[in-house]
């Protein structure tokens, strides 16, 4: 399961077992369905520590990925495209996550997307805070059942609100 630790009044930090070693996760409590903010590279959870708040009244949860920020190095080996969704599925069991807003940003939108396609019934909505990644996504979803994205300027106000990725 999950161990919470004090790591602000605002967040907890919660450490996660991953089927390669342990996760941490920074869980700012609010409202579901959750958004669930994955960094690019080589950044970490810290990415959201700004924004994660102006998103309330909603939950947030901002993910390290195994290697990266407080969770566990793991032991060097070729990368797979699943090992972030085996990762991503980890942390929204143990936290009894059931339908999520997926923010993937920069080199996590592929993981976003991923995800959302792998667990269509789990990943309620896409979000990419970069315009190249959402590009991306148009090319790579355009037959799955209606994807949506959140343009930059709404995820920076608080104002997420789905806008459909074709129009």
């Amino acid at each position: 399961m999950s161990e919470v630790g004090a790591e602000s009044a605002v967040a907890a930090s919660r450490t996660v077992q991953g089927l390669c070693g342990r996760l941490h996760v920074r869980d700012y409590p609010g409202q579901e369905p959750a958004f669930v903010m994955m960094h690019g590279f080589p950044d970490d959870s810290r990415i959201y520590d700004r924004l994660a708040p102006l998103l309330a009244p909603r939950r947030v949860v901002a993910v390290d990925w195994l290697g990266y920020g407080r969770s566990e190095r793991s032991e060097p080996a070729p990368f797979h495209d699943e090992q972030h969704r085996h990762q991503l599925r980890a942390v929204l069991d143990s936290l009894k996550l059931g339908r999520v807003a997926l923010v993937g940003h920069d080199a996590s939108g592929p993981d976003a997307i991923g995800y959302a396609l792998a667990d269509p019934g789990r990943g309620t909505r896409l979000a990419f805070p970069l315009d190249r990644a959402a590009a991306l996504v148009a090319g790579m979803v355009q037959s799955a059942p209606a994807p949506t994205a959140a343009s930059p300027d709404q995820l920076g106000r608080g104002r997420l609100r789905p806008a459909p990725l074709h129009p």
